[in-house]
Protein backbone atom coordinates (compact mmCIF):
# COMPACT_ATOMS: atom_id res chain seq x y z
CA UNK A 1 0.00 0.00 0.00
CA UNK A 2 1.38 3.42 -1.02
CA UNK A 3 2.01 5.85 2.13
CA UNK A 4 0.22 8.97 1.65
CA UNK A 5 2.08 12.05 1.43
CA UNK A 6 2.10 15.37 2.59
CA UNK A 7 3.90 18.90 2.06
CA UNK A 8 4.32 20.60 5.71
CA UNK A 9 5.39 24.81 5.32
CA UNK A 10 7.77 26.56 7.24
CA UNK A 11 4.50 27.36 10.08
CA UNK A 12 4.33 23.50 11.06
CA UNK A 13 8.17 23.10 10.52
CA UNK A 14 8.43 26.26 13.69
CA UNK A 15 5.47 25.09 15.51
CA UNK A 16 7.46 21.33 15.97
CA UNK A 17 10.83 23.12 16.30
CA UNK A 18 8.89 25.61 19.73
CA UNK A 19 6.68 22.14 20.70
CA UNK A 20 6.30 22.77 24.65
CA UNK A 21 5.56 18.75 24.65
CA UNK A 22 2.01 17.24 25.76
CA UNK A 23 0.03 16.59 23.05
CA UNK A 24 1.65 15.37 19.94
CA UNK A 25 2.60 18.16 17.62
CA UNK A 26 0.93 18.41 14.27
CA UNK A 27 4.94 17.57 12.39
CA UNK A 28 4.25 14.39 14.70
CA UNK A 29 0.85 13.19 13.93
CA UNK A 30 1.24 13.92 10.71
CA UNK A 31 4.71 12.18 10.05
CA UNK A 32 2.96 9.02 12.11
CA UNK A 33 0.69 8.65 8.92
CA UNK A 34 2.35 10.16 6.40
CA UNK A 35 5.63 10.69 4.35
CA UNK A 36 6.71 14.50 4.62
CA UNK A 37 7.88 16.87 2.41
CA UNK A 38 9.22 20.45 2.94
CA UNK A 39 11.21 22.62 0.10
CA UNK A 40 15.28 23.64 -0.12
CA UNK A 41 12.85 26.95 0.57
CA UNK A 42 11.56 25.95 3.66
CA UNK A 43 14.27 24.45 5.03
CA UNK A 44 16.42 27.43 4.23
CA UNK A 45 14.28 29.43 6.23
CA UNK A 46 13.80 26.99 9.57
CA UNK A 47 17.84 27.31 9.60
CA UNK A 48 18.06 30.91 8.83
CA UNK A 49 15.80 31.19 11.86
CA UNK A 50 18.57 28.96 14.43
CA UNK A 51 20.15 31.81 16.20
CA UNK A 52 22.80 29.28 18.02
CA UNK A 53 24.46 26.15 17.37
CA UNK A 54 22.05 24.19 19.46
CA UNK A 55 18.40 25.07 17.80
CA UNK A 56 20.14 24.67 14.28
CA UNK A 57 21.29 20.91 15.44
CA UNK A 58 17.60 20.31 16.24
CA UNK A 59 16.24 22.05 13.07
CA UNK A 60 18.80 19.93 11.30
CA UNK A 61 17.96 16.81 13.19
CA UNK A 62 13.78 17.65 11.91
CA UNK A 63 14.85 18.16 8.37
CA UNK A 64 16.33 14.46 8.36
CA UNK A 65 13.04 13.05 9.06
CA UNK A 66 11.42 14.77 5.66
CA UNK A 67 12.06 14.51 2.22
CA UNK A 68 13.13 17.87 0.66
CA UNK A 69 12.37 18.52 -2.71
CA UNK A 70 14.32 21.31 -4.83
CA UNK A 71 13.46 23.10 -7.74
CA UNK A 72 14.03 21.71 -11.52
CA UNK A 73 14.28 24.57 -13.81
CA UNK A 74 11.44 23.70 -15.48
CA UNK A 75 9.45 24.38 -12.53
CA UNK A 76 9.62 28.13 -12.72
CA UNK A 77 7.23 27.80 -15.36
CA UNK A 78 4.28 26.78 -13.17
CA UNK A 79 5.58 29.12 -10.67
CA UNK A 80 5.41 32.34 -13.02
CA UNK A 81 1.79 31.16 -14.07
CA UNK A 82 0.70 30.75 -9.88
CA UNK A 83 2.39 34.45 -9.49
CA UNK A 84 0.42 35.55 -12.53
CA UNK A 85 -3.09 34.39 -11.04
CA UNK A 86 -2.73 36.09 -7.95
CA UNK A 87 -4.41 39.52 -8.20
CA UNK A 88 -1.70 42.79 -7.25
CA UNK A 89 -3.51 43.13 -4.09
CA UNK A 90 -2.24 39.64 -2.91
CA UNK A 91 1.30 38.89 -5.40
CA UNK A 92 3.97 36.87 -3.06
CA UNK A 93 6.31 35.21 -4.97
CA UNK A 94 7.61 32.68 -2.27
CA UNK A 95 3.63 31.53 -1.75
CA UNK A 96 3.37 30.93 -5.09
CA UNK A 97 6.35 29.24 -5.21
CA UNK A 98 5.82 26.82 -2.42
CA UNK A 99 1.85 26.08 -4.05
CA UNK A 100 3.88 25.55 -7.55
CA UNK A 101 5.67 23.13 -5.87
CA UNK A 102 2.51 21.43 -4.35
CA UNK A 103 0.48 21.01 -7.14
CA UNK A 104 3.51 19.74 -9.28
CA UNK A 105 4.26 17.47 -6.81
CA UNK A 106 0.51 16.80 -6.38
CA UNK A 107 1.00 16.83 -2.57
CA UNK A 108 -1.26 18.26 -0.41
CA UNK A 109 0.16 21.55 1.62
CA UNK A 110 0.17 21.75 5.52
CA UNK A 111 0.23 24.75 7.02
CA UNK A 112 -1.67 26.96 9.76
CA UNK A 113 -1.89 30.38 7.10
CA UNK A 114 -4.70 28.18 5.05
CA UNK A 115 -5.24 32.46 3.83
CA UNK A 116 -2.09 32.98 2.38
CA UNK A 117 -2.41 29.82 0.07
CA UNK A 118 -6.60 30.52 -0.52
CA UNK A 119 -6.28 32.10 -4.65
CA UNK A 120 -4.39 29.04 -5.92
CA UNK A 121 -5.89 27.59 -8.22
CA UNK A 122 -5.69 23.39 -8.29
CA UNK A 123 -3.53 23.58 -4.51
CA UNK A 124 -4.81 21.26 -2.15
CA UNK A 125 -4.71 22.80 1.44
CA UNK A 126 -4.85 20.90 4.59
CA UNK A 127 -5.53 23.42 7.72
CA UNK A 128 -2.90 22.34 10.24
CA UNK A 129 -5.21 23.46 13.29
CA UNK A 130 -7.58 20.87 12.39
CA UNK A 131 -5.24 17.92 12.75
CA UNK A 132 -5.88 15.97 16.34
CA UNK A 133 -3.32 13.66 18.06
CA UNK A 134 -3.73 10.54 16.96
CA UNK A 135 -6.04 11.09 13.75
CA UNK A 136 -5.41 8.80 11.03
CA UNK A 137 -4.87 9.43 7.49
CA UNK A 138 -8.74 9.09 6.96
CA UNK A 139 -9.55 11.63 9.33
CA UNK A 140 -6.82 14.19 8.42
CA UNK A 141 -7.72 14.01 4.74
CA UNK A 142 -11.37 14.95 5.12
CA UNK A 143 -10.04 18.33 6.12
CA UNK A 144 -7.86 18.92 2.82
CA UNK A 145 -9.64 21.57 0.42
CA UNK A 146 -8.90 22.03 -3.18
CA UNK A 147 -9.16 25.13 -4.09
CA UNK A 148 -11.24 26.08 -7.15
CA UNK A 149 -12.40 22.62 -6.86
Amino acid sequence: MHKAEVFVETDVLAAYLTHNGGKPSVLRTLAAQAMCFTSVQNATECIAAASNENERYHTESVLWGLKVLGFHHKYSLTFGDTYRQLPDARKDLRSSIIAGLCVLSKLPLATYDTDRYAAFDGLAILDAATVQPGDGWNAIQTNIIINGG
